[in-house]
């Protein structure tokens, strides 16, 4: 693992943004062909994740990565599952929006858009959504790994929710479980 990291950041610094659009197989879930970025995107992702359970089994809070990753791991993990998870039994025609809203400094805010039976994930703030889930990145990582049930921190307070009508709907949409 070393050896490959080490080849890689020997091979960055010489690399354009036209170079990282090239076509490289990306072997992880299931093999595909992708650009440059996707793999690297990924496992960045998978550190951030990997760091912060590390942190949070160690009863750490810092230190914090910085926010550009932080945005990008949450981006790409909502990217990743919420439009798969999307019920379309219960769509249904039906217009929605939930906003994921961070606390940490410099997070940027994602929004899951439902519109024609297909759910979209956009970086930054709706206009007037459905719901607005405030949160830390931290919790979220919680919540996605089973590490604290997400009722329980809605319960906390770990999660705030602005519309709980609209969480119920939510949770229509996208059952968890």
């Amino acid at each position: 693992m070393e050896a490959s990291r080490n080849e890689i950041r020997q091979l960055l610094p010489e690399m354009s943004d036209a170079d990282m659009d090239r076509p490289a197989w990306f072997p992880f879930m299931g093999g595909k062909w992708a650009n440059i970025r996707a793999p690297l995107q990924f496992c960045q992702n998978h550190d951030w994740s990997e760091f912060m359970q590390l942190r949070i089994h160690m009863g750490l809070s810092e230190p914090v990565p910085i926010p550009e990753v932080t945005s990008g791991y949450l981006m790409g993990m909502l990217n990743l599952f919420m439009p798969h998870r999307l019920n379309t039994n219960v769509v249904n025609g039906k217009h929605f929006a939930a906003v994921y809203a961070f606390t940490d400094p410099g997070v940027a805010p994602v929004t899951i858009k439902v519109l024609d039976d297909t759910a979209k994930v956009l970086p930054g703030n709706y206009d007037n959504p459905d719901l607005v889930l405030t949160q830390s990145a931290e919790t979220f990582e919680k919540t996605l790994r089973g590490i604290q049930k997400f009722p329980d921190a809605i319960q906390s307070g770990a999660i705030q929710v602005n519309n709980f009508e609209s969480l119920t709907m939510f949770g229509q949409l996208f059952p968890m479980g």
